[in-house]
């Protein structure tokens, strides 16, 4: 599987894991669970065709519009089409492994070199960056936030709390 491998993000959430940790929390629970959080982020960005920081994906060149309709047997620039969609393969290809102490989420059909073209766009500018999950050293605030949300709820399960 080619995966990116990207930190639980912040201070928040190291010291909220570490807290969790020594409350006993079941770890490898909480782990499939922002396997399948992260997975469903990712899967957001496609339907809205945006990155994880917000920012909408580059435009489809006309050439790759034309190729498709051509495949499709349909002349011209006409037509929908969906960045990053054209059969679908990648959207339903990311998922996520979990190891002892962090996840990896990535694109199980995929090469290395094919996971990062998209994500960071090709070395001779040919295909822009357009991200599916993050690409930057911070995790954007809204994955944050869900994150977070979701070790609350691992905390209160572990604390014996009502979520």
């Amino acid at each position: 599987m080619a995966t990116i491998v990207f930190g639980v993000g912040g201070a928040k959430v190291a010291d909220a894991m570490q807290i969790f940790e020594h409350a006993g929390g079941n770890v490898d629970e909480l782990l499939i669970d922002l396997g399948e959080l992260a997975v469903s982020k990712a899967k957001l960005g496609f339907r809205k065709q945006t990155d994880p920081y917000g920012n909408k994906w580059a435009p489809l060149k006309e050439s790759t519009i034309r190729a498709r309709n051509r495949r499709r047997g349909v002349k011209g620039t006409g037509g929908t089409h969906q960045i990053l969609r054209d059969r679908g393969l990648l959207n339903r290809s990311i998922n996520y492994a979990t190891g002892s102490r962090h996840v990896d989420v990535g694109a199980g059909e995929y090469s290395d070199a094919i996971l990062a073209r998209h994500l960071f766009g090709s070395v001779d500018k040919s295909t822009p960056a357009r991200p599916f999950l993050p690409t930057q050293p911070d995790l954007p605030k809204s994955w944050e936030a869900s994150i977070l949300k979701l070790m609350r709820r691992h905390m209160q399960k572990a604390l014996g709390d009502k979520p």
